[in-house]
């Protein structure tokens, strides 16, 4: 027996592991705050009397217990990206292998996407604690799927993500934490227009004047799918955010 079977063998996978580190899979990365609710919102009702009243997310140190866990059994890496700021975790390629995911393995996330992924991430959550039966697909996931472009061919826009209803309406997730080129933005805008019936945006102030600006410039029809929501809502003012 291998020493990683060994490893796998003494230290057992319960549910509330693998829905939580197939979560991480498929966001390509969570913050520890994050991962305390997530491990919080999937634990089983049989444990929930050990939890804290009035508290929405596990305590640090069972989360840390959580964490040695899976890093003992090489499922995830982790990192403090930024200085100050909290640690972050991702899923090794064994944890990938374990979730049965098909995605290539990414590594440490750069500092730059981290605003990005922490936003996604926020918005995920909050929409899965309103509308707990629609179905998220991820960025990741919808790249997985997508064929590469011929040469010559623009790749098409890819979403941050898409929500699908059990009424089945289908939405495409937009979270905008930077400004874009005005080509870029309309160019996206213009093909989501086409691809989807609903579309969400979220937001913070500058990026909201930008493609509000561009909307106004599309005909009625082409304008209807958009709905614009406040993205510090969501976040706070973590990284900047406004």
């Amino acid at each position: 027996m291998s020493s990683l079977e060994i490893r796998v063998h003494t230290h057992q996978l319960t549910p509330r592991d693998r829905i939580c580190l197939t979560w991480v899979a498929m966001q390509y990365a969570v913050r520890l705050d994050q991962l305390q609710r997530l491990l919080f919102r999937y634990t089983p009702e049989g444990d929930r009397y050990k939890l804290k009243v009035e508290r929405d997310h596990l305590s640090l140190d069972r989360t840390y217990e959580i964490i040695k866990k899976w890093l003992v059994m090489e499922l995830i890496e982790k990192k403090t990206i930024l200085h100050g700021d909290q640690l972050w975790i991702w899923a090794s390629r064994q944890g990938l292998r374990e979730t049965q995911q098909p995605f290539n393995f990414s590594g440490a996330p750069s500092s730059i996407r981290l605003p990005h992924l922490y936003a996604i991430n926020q918005v995920r959550m909050a929409i899965e604690i309103k509308r707990p039966e629609d179905v998220w697909k991820s960025e990741r996931q919808i790249r997985k799927e997508t064929p590469v472009a011929v040469k010559g061919e623009k790749q098409s826009h890819t979403p941050d993500a898409i929500l699908s209803a059990t009424n089945g309406k289908v939405t495409a997730i937009e979270v905008e934490c930077h400004e874009k080129t005005d080509s870029e933005l309309e160019d996206d805008l213009r093909e989501l227009a086409v691809s989807y019936r609903s579309i969400w945006y979220f937001t913070t102030r500058a990026t909201r004047r930008q493609i509000e600006t561009m909307l106004d410039t599309f005909e009625p029809e082409m304008k209807k799918p958009f709905v614009l929501y406040d993205l510090k809502e969501y976040t706070g003012h973590e990284y900047g955010i406004s």
